[in-house]
This record gives C-alpha cells, structure tokens and sequence, in this order.
C-alpha cells in the first residue's frame, strides 16, 4: 500500500493528526499515498520532499502524480481506492520513478534537469502515457504506454518553476521569466503575509516568482543602539519560540499550500550588516562604533548571522527555493572595500550557508551608485540583482564579469512605476539584447513604490507575452 524511499518529508497540508504518520515512518517519502484519517477512512494524501538538493525529484514525482490523478479522476481528501486498476498502477510505476529520478540527480552535479526531462527518460524506458501540458497548464494522459511504446511529451508552456530554473541553468525558456514587487503590511501575521503575496504576484500579475518581502522584521527594536554596550542586548534567537521564525514559516507553507510546486517561492532576507545598521540610531553612529570598538560590533555580528543562518535553513524546510539576500552597505558610499571584507562578507557567507541546499538563491545588492558589484561575485547563490538603470553595471557590462544568472531590466523609478508602455517595453527590449535572453530574468532592479499604479504593472506583465526572444 505504501511507496518509500529514503528522503524527508513534510505535510503538504491537511491534519497532522491523521492516522498516516501510524503507517509510515517520518523520514521516508512517499510520492503517493493513501491512509487512514482521524475517522479511519481511507483517504489520499499529499506529501512533499524537503530536501531541497533534489528539486527535480519533488517536481517529478508531483506531475506524475498529477497526471495519473486526473486521468483516474482521483481527488485530494476522496475515499480510496476508485478502483483496483489504479492502486496497481501507482506500484507498479511510482517507486521505480522515485528510483530513477534520484540516480540521473546523482549523476549530475549541478542543478538537476528539468521535471520534463527526467520524466521523459523514465518513460521512455518504462512507457507511462502520454502527457501534453495545455496554456492551461492542465495536465492529461493519453493513451497507455509499455513497452516499445515510448512516452511523447509535449510542452507548449513551462510551468513557473520550469522556466525560471531553465533561466538559471541557461536554458532555453518559451519566454522571459518576469518579476516585480512592493511592500506590504501584514502586522505581524504570517498568513496575511501570505494572503498579500499570492494576491500580488500570483492572482493579480501572475508573475514567476513568488518573493515573500521582508515585512515581518527581525525581532530587535529599530535604531535602539546608541552606545557601544548596548550591542550586547543582540541575543541568539530561540528558534521554537520566535514569532519571527513561526510567522515567516507560515507564509511559506501556506504558500506552498496554494501553489504546490507550480511556482518557485523565495524569501526575502536582510544581511546581517543591514540588520545591525537598523539597529542603530543611525548609519554614521554604527560605523562609529565599528571603527572604535569594533569587538562588540563582530560579535553582535556574528550574532545576527548565526540566527539568520537558523533562519534561512527553516525556511528551506518550510518549503522556499531559496533566499532573496539583500546586502545594504556593500557600496562605496557607505564604506570601503576593506571595511566591508570586516563587518560585511563573513557574515553575509555564514548566513548564507542556511541555504546551501537551495537552488534559488538571489542576491541583491542595494543602494543607488558606488555598489561593490566585484567584491560579491563569488557569493555562493545563483542569481544576481541590483538596481542596473540606477547604480550600474550595466546588465551588458555584468554578463562580460559574471555566468550567474542576471536579475533586472527596469528602472524601478522610471517607466515600469510611471509609464508610458513605450518605454516599459523599450527597457524590455533592451534588457534582452544586453543578455541574449539566457540567463535572465526580467525585474525591477529594487521595490518600486509602494503607491505605483496597478495599470502599469499590468501593461508591463502583459507585454512580456510580446516579448521576442533572440534565436539560438
């Protein structure tokens, strides 16, 4: 009754107090599952791998999942099994799927191939239907498959997840991966956080990346440190019993929840240099402190990055792709090189190493001029933003220093808050002629204002569809 293999695993959602857990063993996965609920009916249920090295076998195991489903006419939460035929299929094809997605991941050392092409390796071999992903992104199987009958795969649009990881690893896409976003006010409430988020960038503007903000902040008081002794007042984080961490989380399961794996969901992260320059009166105040008495100001540091690095890992295990790290202060303007070798790189690297395992980690390098776009080249994550329009480089001059993935195009100032279309799709274009288009992803180079009228938001998500990519 039962499929495992030998990963994590996570509730999807539902009860946690269903009869399942007294089945199977927590540690294992179970790509499909059926078990008894709090009433002891048989029921289907949904599970989901967390270790987030193996994305493509999640992904995977989910589609097929999926297709089978819907051919069956199988529903979350009905009665099992509809019949005999299906429950003879899911072992005679689930497990060996499982098997064969975790051999090609250990055959690669990269970023893992698409759900798409490791599906379509297996089923070549083993036969399993047809699957055809329709604009709607529906999923149906045709006739079955056996042997010498080759599973054909059809893909006339990537699913969100698909395109953006494409984009990463320099794929072809069927178009740009496009991403753009504001603040929001949740009031200290992870599931209106998620509410504001999916209301944005899924319901209103479909975009491809679901960017949970910063919105739900560190727990230290803003601008409190005014003396070199009050940086001992920076305290490790109890992880079980933090607001912070519990509320981020639930944005993020609740998230999951609403999207599955359809949609590649990140969060959004302040360095621990940015966090320690709110927590001064002001920024002249905290470099005055770390050039006089700079043994408090690293370990308060050193503080912040190890809560931040129990964070990020959290939220790998909750359910994100990845990070959003913001770095404030890796500018000129604020600071020598030197000085952010001292107070900002090992901090940055050591948070940083809570999303090790994740395969969308963008990093973000704030500010409007002078930026140390060199000095982070070699952080440990797969994208790069910053303001490009605004502080440079150039996307153009960033591809000629850097194969990561790049993350802008549009002046978040300029015609994307303020219009006209022409000009949003000017810089559009433009991006996409400084990149080729590969490795890219269409954004804003920071938050555009909070008050930035929908319509231009619309025109410019809508365009994208329009957008030519260039052949080859």
């Amino acid at each position: 009754m039962w499929i495992a293999h030998h990963l994590r695993i996570r509730w999807m959602g539902g009860n946690r107090d269903t009869g399942v857990t007294d089945v199977c063993h927590v540690g294992d996965v179970i790509p499909v599952a059926v078990g008894r609920d709090s009433e002891q009916h048989w029921r289907v249920f949904r599970f989901r791998c967390v270790d987030r090295r193996l994305p493509g076998v999640s992904r995977g195991v989910n589609e097929y999942r999926t297709k089978l489903w819907n051919d069956r006419g199988v529903a979350v939460g009905q009665e099992w099994p509809p019949d005999e035929s299906t429950n003879d299929h899911l072992l005679a094809h689930v497990a060996p799927l499982v098997s064969h997605l975790l051999q090609v991941h250990n055959d690669v050392d990269s970023t893992p191939p698409t759900a798409h092409s490791l599906l379509d390796g297996y089923c070549r071999t083993e036969g399993c239907g047809t699957v055809s992903r329709a604009k709607s992104r529906g999923i149906a199987m045709g006739a079955q498959g056996g042997a010498g009958h080759p599973m054909a795969m059809t893909m006339d649009e990537m699913t969100k997840t698909e395109r953006v990881m494409a984009a990463v690893m320099g794929e072809e896409v069927d178009r740009i991966p496009v991403c753009f976003w504001h603040h929001f006010r949740p009031h200290g409430s992870g599931r209106k956080m998620a509410e504001a988020t999916l209301e944005f960038f899924e319901a209103t503007f479909d975009l491809d990346i679901l960017k949970i903000m910063p919105d739900l902040p560190y727990p230290f008081p803003r601008r409190s440190v005014r003396d070199p002794d009050d940086w001992m007042l920076v305290e490790p984080i109890d992880v079980e019993r933090s607001r912070f961490f519990h509320q981020r989380a639930v944005a993020i399961q609740a998230l999951r929840d609403a999207v599955g794996y359809e949609t590649p969901i990140v969060m959004t992260v302040f360095s621990p240099l940015c966090e320690a320059m709110h927590f001064t009166e002001t920024r002249d105040a905290f470099l005055e402190h770390a050039r006089n008495t700079p043994s408090v100001v690293h370990e308060a540091l050193s503080t912040i990055a190890e809560n931040l690095r129990a964070h990020i890992q959290d939220c790998v295990d909750s359910g994100a792709d990845g990070v959003f790290f913001a770095l404030q202060g890796c500018t000129h303007q604020y600071m020598s090189s030197e000085e952010y070798k001292e107070f900002g790189r090992p901090y940055d690297l050591l948070a940083l190493q809570g999303a090790r395992d994740s395969w969308l980690n963008i990093l973000h390098v704030h500010g409007d001029r002078e930026l140390m776009f060199d000095e982070v080249l070699d952080y440990p994550i797969q994208v790069l933003s910053w303001s490009d329009r605004l502080a440079g480089p150039s996307l153009r001059e960033a591809r000629a220093k850097t194969s990561k993935c790049l993350m802008g195009g549009w002046h978040e100032f300029g015609p994307l808050s303020n219009g006209p279309e022409a000009d949003i799709r000017a810089e559009a274009e433009d991006a996409i002629r400084q990149t080729t288009g590969r490795k890219f992803i269409l954004a804003n180079g920071c938050s555009v204002p909070d008050d930035t009228q929908d319509h231009w938001l619309h025109v410019a998500r809508e365009l994208v569809d329009e957008l030519e990519l260039p052949a080859g």
